[in-house]
């Protein structure tokens, strides 16, 4: 893993970067083991609690800066 990252990554962006793949693994051990929850149920959760927060200038604003300021540059290709 640690070959794959760019020259220039600091001890941060690293400890992030395995933060973020142990958080994947987890939840692939999850789906696994029958612990997770279908598609269509996610998009029903997101519809009832997610969308109505995303309609807010505020939450808008306040989860663009933190994604500019907290994303380190070895994930910065996953921002939507």
């Amino acid at each position: 893993m640690i070959e794959e990252l760019p020259e220039d990554i600091t001890v941060s962006d690293i400890m992030a970067e395995l933060y973020f793949r142990q958080n994947v693994d987890e939840g692939l051990k999850e789906l696994a083991e029958g612990k997770g929850i279908s598609h269509e149920e996610a998009k029903k959760k997101k519809k009832k609690t997610v969308e109505p927060m995303a309609k807010s200038p505020i939450f808008t604003l306040l989860t663009t800066s933190w994604l500019t300021k907290f994303t380190p540059p070895s994930l910065q290709y996953l921002r939507i």
